[in-house]
């Protein structure tokens, strides 16, 4: 039975460290949604919660949505460290879940004192930044490769 437990053990060891590194690369496949309502969805939410915070709302950018689009496509599942800041999530079919992760994250900002804020606050500080003017959004569906099933990826930039 201890040598059972101590092979699955090392098994599972060698599978963790084997996916591990690429653990963010999701294969791709093909995505269906009606990029219309994806568009307006995401620009409706978005602008919702800017209003609640006395910033303008965001027009939607057809290159921004297409550089997000062609980042998505990669179903790497991590910033692009480009020249725009982006909020990544993965739920594209209700972007209201994905959304609303980045929204909730308004209970751990400090409004008095901004810098005293807690870190998991980037995602709202992007939806709400000021200094936004456009939205772009790409979404793909990704397989994950050590887990069953497949993974929705949005992407957002601003």
């Amino acid at each position: 039975m201890k040598l059972l437990a101590l092979s699955l053990s090392i098994i599972l060891f060698i599978i963790s460290v084997v996916f591990a590194e690429h653990e963010d690369h999701f294969p791709q496949k093909a995505i269906i949604y009606n990029q219309e309502v994806f568009k307006n969805d995401f620009l409706v939410l978005h602008n919702q919660l800017r209003r609640e915070h006395d910033a303008a709302d965001l027009v939607w950018d057809n290159h921004l949505q297409s550089s997000a689009q062609n980042w998505a496509n990669n179903c790497v599942f991590k910033y692009s460290k480009g020249s725009y800041g982006e909020n990544l999530a993965t739920d594209y079919k209700d972007p209201s879940n994905s959304f609303g992760l980045w929204s909730e994250e308004r209970q751990h900002y400090n409004f008095e004192d901004p810098r005293q804020s807690k870190a998991v606050t980037g995602h709202f500080t992007q939806v709400v930044w000021k200094g936004s003017q456009n939205l772009g959004c790409g979404a793909q569906l990704c397989e994950r490769p050590m887990f069953p099933g497949q993974v929705d990826a949005v992407w957002c930039v601003t």
